[in-house]
């Protein structure tokens, strides 16, 4: 099965960030095809001045999703361009999407957002 799962939730908000992020580790863990999208107030997630507490845990974890082999990290273009981000400044490595981009990827994976 393909799985996108999106996160879209801001730093602080609450736990359903993490719930997301628990949740695509557990599907890879069970040979889920698995990609994650941080879109909207999501990409926030992925600012260094975040990085302190459970929210570096929540980064060092993104960073393990390719380890556990994670069809991709994607970031909407959109949403980095609505806070002013660029790839460079994220603490992980993503696949910029555009809209049109985002869309493809939703017809052959099951969305869980």
């Amino acid at each position: 099965m393909k799985w996108m799962i999106t996160i879209t939730d801001a730093p602080f908000v609450d736990g359903r960030a993490r719930e997301r992020l628990d949740l695509a580790l557990m599907a890879l863990a069970l040979d889920h095809q698995v990609s994650v999208v941080f879109a909207g107030e999501g990409v926030l997630q992925l600012v260094p001045d975040r990085q302190s507490g459970p929210i570096r845990d929540f980064t060092r974890a993104i960073g393990s999703l390719a380890l556990y082999g994670a069809r991709g990290v994607y970031a909407s273009a959109g949403s980095l361009r609505r806070y002013g981000l660029t790839p460079d400044q994220l603490t992980v490595q993503v696949e910029v999407l555009d809209d049109e981009g985002l869309a493809r990827m939703r017809q052959d994976q099951e969305v869980l957002s």
